[in-house]
């Protein structure tokens, strides 16, 4: 599997392709199992069997799917190989987004980084003023920044990978989303906490990477914002059962936005459990006890999330590492609520004419575009 996006980065990266976008991936365009009325890449059977927020991060429990979003490139793979309108959709949008990224210096953005792009306006110049399928578009490889490329199942997923995003992508930095912007509250909480997980001695190598994933400053990780945005709309249109919500109907707003949120929080802890697991390689020592016990605090919503016991028997410089780490969990289990909440808000508001009724919780509403 790395070596399958190992492939596809490096298709990315090359020369931009010769001739129009249309003359290179016409040849994919017909046959097509599933061809839209008035190719307007309407609602298909393919979006309604999509199992929603659960195939989008592969919930399995107490373990975590690291190295990708297994369930969503499965579900754009099909998306982009029998709908002849999404994939032409999707090929001229990526491709105009690809000019426009190769302009800039590629790096991960930071979370007080802002796009120069609202790329979800791109997305609706693309699907006709669709919410629905502007939003799709995004959340194509959206919905993280890493390990997205479609299964090469044919033609047309294979064109779409060589014209998928660059990691320096304007859709992966805060503000794509019609210029949705985190709250600056949580920008500068971030900095610091990159800054605190910086400050941790160089020899503990192991416990830095633990603290800030060998990143200088916090990272946006924007595509949380995306992928929910896409779930929310999605919501709003889907009408029939969904068997993977355990046995729910159709979710309300306020009903999808707790599941969501609550889901969230459960993946990063059980994640940060596993990161514990592989880098402190000594599990009876005081820091792989101490960063297990704070992430039980933190699952159960304590105030206080740092385990006295434990830290009382580490020097002074492993416990400013344990503290930083763990304050950075706290944070990131807190954030990734937040930027949830912002694409579900944003998702729901921007579907709003697709199938409506009203939003009341004024928390999901406080990110709402106008």
């Amino acid at each position: 599997m790395m070596k399958f996006f190992i492939i596809v980065a490096l298709l990315r990266s090359s020369a931009a392709l010769a001739g129009s976008p249309p003359d290179f991936a016409k040849s994919c365009l017909a046959p097509s199992r599933i061809q839209s009325p008035d190719q307007s890449a309407s609602f298909t059977e393919i979006d309604r069997n999509f199992a929603g927020a659960v195939q989008v991060m592969q919930y399995k429990g107490a373990t975590t799917d690291r190295s990708a979003n297994f369930g969503a490139i499965a579900f754009f793979t099909d998306s982009v190989e029998n709908d002849n309108a999404f994939f032409e959709r999707a090929f001229r949008f990526y491709s105009e987004l690809k000019k426009i990224d190769q302009e800039d210096v590629e790096h991960l953005g930071a979370i007080d980084e802002t796009a120069k792009l609202d790329v979800y306006a791109l997305a609706l110049k693309h699907s006709n003023n669709n919410p629905y399928i502007a939003l799709k578009l995004l959340a194509v490889y959206g919905h993280d920044n890493i390990g997205t490329a479609l299964y090469p199942q044919g033609c047309r997923s294979t064109h779409l990978n060589t014209v998928g995003p660059l990691l320096n992508s304007q859709l992966y930095k805060p503000g794509s989303l019609s210029g949705i912007q985190y709250p600056t509250p949580w920008v500068e909480k971030g900095l610091e906490i990159g800054k605190n997980c910086n400050a941790i001695d160089e020899v503990k190598l192991i416990y830095r990477r633990l603290c800030d994933d060998n990143q200088d400053k916090y990272q946006a990780d924007y595509y949380h914002v995306i992928a929910s945005a896409f779930l929310a709309c999605r919501n709003r249109v889907v009408k029939n059962k969904i068997p993977s919500l355990v046995a729910l109907d159709f979710l309300t707003d306020k009903a999808f936005y707790f599941f969501e949120t609550q889901k969230v929080k459960e993946y990063k802890i059980e994640r940060f459990r596993e990161e514990v697991t592989m880098g402190v390689s000594d599990s009876s020592s005081p820091m792989f006890r101490g960063l297990n016990k704070g992430l039980d605090n933190i699952a159960e919503g304590k105030s206080e999330i740092l385990p006295a016991d434990e830290i009382a028997l580490l020097d002074a410089n492993d416990q400013a590492a344990l503290k930083a780490i763990l304050a950075r969990y706290k944070f990131e289990v807190d954030f990734r609520q937040e930027q949830h909440r912002m694409g579900l808000a944003f998702g729901a508001k921007a579907c709003k004419d697709i199938y409506s009724f009203a939003i009341t919780d004024p928390k999901v509403c406080a990110h709402c575009p106008p």
